[in-house]
């Protein structure tokens, strides 16, 4: 199997099971184009106890739903071995051709896992509002662990997508039973850096870009949530 690109820019935990992802998909799609690693296990502020390793797959024609099916039960075997794995699957003609929501073809996170267990695979909508997140992260600071796709060739996501994508996250996040106000703050300092700065940071980068300029911990998802509804209004 082909080497994994990028390996001194990625926590040495996760070498071998990126490593054993590439080569399942490599496997698995007969039209795979890239692989790219993305989140803080590609930029900064990955924790080895709790990060997961967020991870797009491109590929040139749609895969069969046999394929992905082999794809879905092997990444049961590689996500959490050790850390949890977050995978989406889009075709290159979806990105050549960008529309917010992103369609996919496929997306395993753990918590899906139930899910995938039972044998079901395929997504259960078509789209996914996340994906213009990830990929703007990824386009700025991903690592592309095939050495067949540059990040540079992922398209440039619209600013408003690109804002649109993170407050239906907020607005996710604050609707969910348990307590995530540790994410949905952790999202805002780094949604005000990019509103302020124009920057693309990681969770733990966002957090420290607040704290330099003294910003109220308190109150910045709030803040940075009317400001998002109000640039989506404007």
């Amino acid at each position: 199997m082909g080497a994994l690109h990028g390996k001194n820019q990625i926590p040495p935990t996760a070498v071998d099971q990126l490593q054993r992802l590439c080569d399942l998909l490599r496997q698995s799609l007969p039209t795979l184009a890239g692989v790219i690693l993305h989140g803080s296990a590609a930029s900064a502020g990955f924790e080895a106890d709790r990060s997961d390793l967020d991870v797009l797959a491109i590929v040139n024609d749609d895969p069969d739903e046999e394929e992905l099916a082999q794809v879905g039960k092997e990444v049961l075997l590689i996500s959490g071995d050790p850390h949890p794995l977050e995978i989406s699957i889009v075709s290159l003609h979806a990105l050549v051709n960008w529309q917010h929501p992103c369609p996919y073809l496929f997306h395993f996170g753990e918590g899906h896992r139930k899910r995938f267990e039972a044998g079901h695979f395929l997504p259960k909508t078509q789209t996914d509002d996340d994906l213009a997140m990830h990929l703007v992260v990824a386009r700025a600071r991903g690592i592309d662990l095939t050495g067949t796709f540059p990040v540079i060739d992922l398209p440039e996501i619209p600013r408003s997508d690109y804002l649109a994508a993170i407050l239906s996250d907020f607005e996710w996040a604050q609707d969910r039973d348990e307590d995530l106000s540790g994410y949905v703050f952790l999202n805002a300092c780094r949604t005000l850096a990019y509103l302020k700065d124009d920057v693309i940071l990681s969770k733990s980068e966002g957090r420290q870009w607040c704290a330099d300029r003294g910003i109220d911990a308190a109150t910045v998802a709030e803040k940075v949530t009317l400001e998002l509804r109000r640039t989506q209004a404007s």
